[in-house]
């Protein structure tokens, strides 16, 4: 009921984590998920054209201790290395 009444929001969910999770894709020392229903158009266009689970994960660069999100100095740093970055 928790997760119905507050999506699509700015939550993320932070699930126990079962078998079916791919280890790669949980907390490791944890065994947790996080589970976010964005309410962003850009977000649930893609979506709804893919028509399965986009997954996400915050991008710490080597030497860095916070995740990066200005998506200007995402682009100078790493250039033509990734294909889209959507501000």
């Amino acid at each position: 009921r928790l997760i119905k009444n507050n999506t699509p929001g700015n939550y993320t969910f932070i699930l126990q984590a079962t078998k079916e999770v791919p280890r790669r894709l949980m907390n490791e020392k944890r065994k947790t998920i996080g589970l976010r229903v964005s309410s962003n158009p850009i977000a649930l266009a893609l979506l709804e054209k893919m028509g399965e689970p986009l997954m996400s994960c915050s991008l710490i660069l080597p030497g860095n201790d916070f995740a990066e999100s200005d998506p200007e100095e995402i682009k100078d740093t790493l250039g033509k290395q990734v294909d889209l970055i959507i501000h």
